[in-house]
């Protein structure tokens, strides 16, 4: 990677509504479901400058296209943790035993 790219990422529980900008693209547009199969995640020790682990997430597209994207580990794990919440009615997740 050329250089380091610091994403602000927002969670929004309402997913359908999430990105009002994107309605007439999305109107328009082929939402492609995909078997999970087609889904990987990769986490990569110390792939952040700062030595943190990073999370890369690779999503196969049915025309052979591949499509990569990669963030924080503490991002990923927030992420988690909000998804967790949101099926848990707010409930924290519980502590891993880290041994």
């Amino acid at each position: 990677m050329a250089g380091n790219i610091t994403l602000d990422v927002r969670i929004q529980k309402a997913g359908q509504t999430a990105w009002p900008e994107l309605s007439e693209e999305l109107r328009h547009a082929r939402i492609v479901e995909l078997d999970p199969k087609h889904l990987s995640i990769a986490i990569i020790e110390r792939g952040l400058s700062n030595g943190a682990a990073a999370v890369a997430i690779r999503v196969d597209l049915p025309d052979g296209r591949c499509v990569m994207v990669q963030n924080t580990g503490e991002n990923f794990i927030r992420l988690a943790h909000a998804i967790y919440a949101i099926d848990n009615k707010g409930s924290k997740p519980p502590e891993e035993n880290r041994g």
